[in-house]
Formats: structure tokens, C-alpha cells, sequence
């Protein structure tokens, strides 16, 4: 998979009025895992985003900003006998802030196509994206944790997408974190199970339900060394604050 970088994306395919991205795909859901290191401000990421094919395209244009791609590909969804098309090429405009994967095969009009990209991206200190803040516990030690901040049009930092408010789509979030840490999303755990890594570091990799319909600034996730107290309220929620 062969990477340029350039002020034009996707090879000079331009964008519609104001900046806002083609049109050629709508996405419908992004299943999103995510691994935060703490200690080198790095995160693993592994993305899936189901794509309606509004019109034939050969290359697919998301925002994008300040992320490394190591592998991506596609293929039909719901077809454990489709063919798997791997990216040949990808254009990276820091100016536009997109990316624009091509593929040697098109994705087809009417088609309803898996999109996968495996990635990296920096826990930057600016307070926008995924990003790094420290604190003091009560004991005066200093902890580090990881938070997102994707209002206005910081989603980008954290995965690939359309990051316009009127796109609207599901999210399913993963992450993955050492066990001693805690993690939230917008929606409560959907399940949680304990894995090990290399030289015995021990992980627990949590779940979250699936989001309501929405835009990619509205997703939220943290980590970090949290304490909270819960309750189930009269109408039987469990609440934790």
C-alpha cells in the first residue's frame, strides 16, 4: 500500500461546496477498537465502517488528520464468500485534513460494503481529538488518562470518517486497556472479558452498546484511573458518577 502526501487528495478529486466530502458513500455504522498506551502516548486502532455505495467509486474520502495507516480493505457485507479488496494506494492532504484510499477493483453502486483500516494516532496534549491530560491524585502523584474531545471537527484525529454534523451514523466502541484502569463510553458496557499480551501484561477489552444515530462529534471515550460511586435509580437505570 503505497502512501503520498500532497495538498490535493485522492490525486486532485475535489471537494463540494464549503469542504464537505463526496457523496459516493454514506456510512451507515463504524465498529471502533481502540488500544491507548498511556506511557507512549500512542493508539492502536482497528476500524470497521459499513459503507452504503451511493454512486460506483473506485476511492472512498474521509477526514483525516495526524493518523498513520498501516492496512486497509473492503469487501461485500454479510458475504463470507466475497472477494477481499486491499487498498493499493492512499493520498494524504494535512492541508484538507482527508485521505483518499483507492482500490484496483470498484465498489458498486446499490452495494452495502465492509471497510476495514488498521491505524495508529498520537494522545496529542492540545486538547482536541483523543488526547492526554495529567493530574495529581490525593496523594500528590501524577496520572496521566485519555479523553476525547471531538466538537467541533476533531473525530478526525481519533478514526477516519465523515466528520460533518448532518452525517449521521451508529458507533460501536471498543477499548482496550490495561486491567487496572477504567474506561467509558456514551453507552453502558455490553461485555467485558480479560485477555493477556505479550510479556504477560493482563488487558480487559470492554464493550459498549451500540450508539443511537449520530453525528461523529457527539462520540465520546476516556480512560484513566477512575473512581465511582453507582446507584439504580426509582425507574430501575443503574446510574455512576
Amino acid at each position: 500500500m503505497e502512501e503520498t502526501k500532497t495538498n490535493e487528495a485522492g490525486g486532485g478529486v475535489g471537494l463540494r461546496k464549503r469542504g464537505i466530502l463526496p457523496d459516493y458513500v454514506k456510512p451507515l455504522r463504524y465498529d471502533l477498537k481502540i488500544t491507548p498506551n498511556l506511557k507512549s502516548f500512542i493508539f492502536d486502532s482497528h476500524l470497521v465502517i459499513r459503507l452504503e455505495v451511493k454512486r460506483t467509486t473506485s476511492q472512498v474520502i474521509f477526514h483525516s488528520k495526524d493518523l498513520s495507516y498501516s492496512a486497509v480493505s473492503y469487501r461485500l457485507a454479510d458475504d463470507d464468500g466475497a472477494e477481499t479488496i486491499t487498498c493499493d494506494e492512499f493520498h494524504i492532504s494535512p492541508k484538507k485534513t482527508i485521505v483518499a484510499f483507492s482500490f484496483p477493483k470498484d465498489m458498486t453502486q446499490g452495494s452495502i460494503v465492509d471497510l476495514t483500516i488498521v491505524y495508529t494516532g498520537v494522545l496529542n496534549d492540545q486538547m482536541a481529538g483523543f488526547y492526554r491530560s495529567s493530574y495529581q491524585d490525593i496523594h500528590g502523584t501524577t496520572k496521566i488518562m485519555a479523553s476525547t474531545q471531538f466538537e467541533a471537527v476533531d473525530a478526525r484525529r481519533a478514526f477516519p470518517c465523515i466528520d460533518e454534523p448532518a452525517v449521521k451514523s451508529v458507533f460501536g466502541v471498543t477499548l482496550v486497556v490495561p486491567q487496572e484502569l477504567t474506561c467509558f463510553s456514551n453507552m453502558p458496557e455490553r461485555s467485558r472479558r480479560t485477555i493477556k499480551k505479550e510479556g504477560g501484561a493482563v488487558y480487559s477489552e470492554v464493550e459498549f452498546l451500540d450508539t443511537p444515530r449520530m453525528s461523529t462529534y457527539l462520540l465520546a471515550f476516556c480512560v484513566g484511573e477512575f473512581d465511582f460511586v453507582q446507584a439504580e435509580s426509582r425507574g430501575g437505570a443503574m446510574i455512576r458518577v
